[in-house]
């Protein structure tokens, strides 16, 4: 945080996310994950955090939903874990496929 000044305003974003998530904020969290990706909507790793503070509170149809974009770059494997993750105990056949990718 005490660098965050010399980043860039995305990098200060992602930075102000991980910050709330250390500090158990996960409203807050949410709610910067959700700046970021209205800022940098092109982004996998904005739209990969927002997936994650979704999942983290349990919202997984939302959370499948928020981080579509991210498969655009198909070597971006972040995103094909979470949504495996996400999905395993629902729909097994979709966990899989994401696993397998």
């Amino acid at each position: 945080m005490a660098l965050a000044d010399k980043a860039s305003e995305g990098e200060r974003l992602m930075i102000r996310i991980l910050e709330a998530n250390g500090n158990a904020k996960p409203k807050e969290a949410l709610e910067y994950s959700e700046e970021l990706v209205a800022k940098f909507p092109g982004d996998e790793r904005a739209h990969f955090l927002l997936g994650t503070a979704y999942f983290g509170r349990q919202d997984y149809d939302r959370r499948s939903r928020s981080s579509r974009n991210p498969f655009d770059h198909p070597t971006f494997s972040g995103a094909y874990n979470l949504l495996a993750t996400a999905t395993a105990g629902r729909k097994y056949d979709d966990a899989e496929q994401a696993f397998k990718k």
